[in-house]
Formats: structure tokens, sequence, C-alpha cells
């Protein structure tokens, strides 16, 4: 049976995503929104880089163009653990930009005009982050999101409680795998629907 952590982080991913759409950034969820840039590997939607493909927890596209510039996109990274989010983590998220952000190379063939964007990253974490994590983190850009302050506590305490109610059904109802895929869907679907939802 999964846990109840991976699961939270599953349904933070989730609500990251519609909190995402909320916030004028389109979703991107399925490889076919630009064949160039995305990709899927096994159940996961990967963003192409110029050394690896790189997966995301969620992704989205700002709808809203910055006049004269590459259109941009959010990395939003789910952290749903109970150690606090340390350096090794932001480390990442920095190497992600670079490695999807230098993507093209002036010597590589490319079918001209190209569309690019600007890749940006943000790391949210119900536990919080470590100082250095803090400062390399503000050295390099990357947006942390604590979720344990008040105007976020919302948001990782929701997740955690959807777990915890998803996780006793399972039991209640005897299953013993846990059906991560249709839960996720029905979550997804539910998101979608939410009374007060933003257009």
């Amino acid at each position: 049976m999964i846990s109840e952590e991976v699961l939270a982080g599953h349904v933070l991913e989730d609500i990251l995503t519609a909190l995402l759409q909320d916030n004028g950034y389109r979703p991107l969820v399925r490889e076919g929104q630009d064949p160039d840039a995305l990709d899927r590997a096994g159940n996961s939607l990967v963003v192409k880089g110029r050394g690896a493909s790189h997966q995301a927890d969620a992704l989205g596209e700002l709808l809203f163009a910055i006049p004269f510039s590459l259109p941009v996109r959010l990395f939003m990274e789910a952290k749903c653990k109970s150690e606090t989010t340390g350096i090794a983590d932001v480390r990442n998220a920095m190497g992600v930009l670079s490695d999807v952000n230098e993507r093209y190379s002036a010597e590589a063939k490319y079918q001209l005009p190209l569309r690019r964007h600007h890749y940006r990253y943000t790391l949210f974490s119900t536990s919080g982050f470590a100082p250095n994590a803090q400062q390399f983190a503000l050295a390099h850009q990357i947006s942390l999101v604590d979720l344990r302050g008040p105007a976020f506590a919302d948001l990782g305490n929701s997740a955690k409680h959807t777990a915890q109610a998803l996780l006793r059904l399972a039991k209640e109802t005897g299953i013993s795998s846990f059906p991560l895929n249709q839960a996720r869907s029905a979550l997804r679907f539910a998101l979608e629907r939410r009374p007060g939802k933003l257009t």
C-alpha cells in the first residue's frame, strides 16, 4: 500500500496544477501540447533539456505574454515529507532550469523560426527549507514556498487530509493495492469542477 506521505505528495501535485490554472497559466499535461519540448516517460510528462529530459510535478505556460520576451513556463515541484527540504533539491531545480533553458545551441540544425520558452522553477515544501537551501535558491532565482506559513497552511493541510481520507477509504474497502491513477483522475475531475474555481 502507498504511504500517506507519498500519496499526499501526489495530491499536492494535482492541487498545484489547479493553482497554476487559477493564476493565469495553461497547465501542460500532455506531450501533444508541444511535441518539440514535451515527451512522455512512463506515466510522467517530461520536458526535453539539452542533456536529459526532466519530469515535472506540475508545469504551466503563462497565458499573458511579456512583450518582446520569450513565453514563460513554470515548473512546480511538491515536497511533501517530514524532513526539511535541503539544498540538494534546490540544486536539482537549478540544474533542470539550466538544462531546459540551454537546450538549443547555435551549432545544432533547427527549423527556423523556432518557438522557445523561458522556464522558471518553484519548490513547495510542507516541512520548510534548510537555511543553506534558502540561500542557494536566493542566489539562483529559484522560488521557494513554505507551506507551513499562514498564507499556505490550508494548501498543505488539504493534501495531507485528502491522503488520509483516501487511505482510510482504501482500508475500509479492503483493497490490497492502492489505485493511484484512478484516485488522481477523480481528484483532477473534482478540482476542475470545484465551487468558486476561477475560469
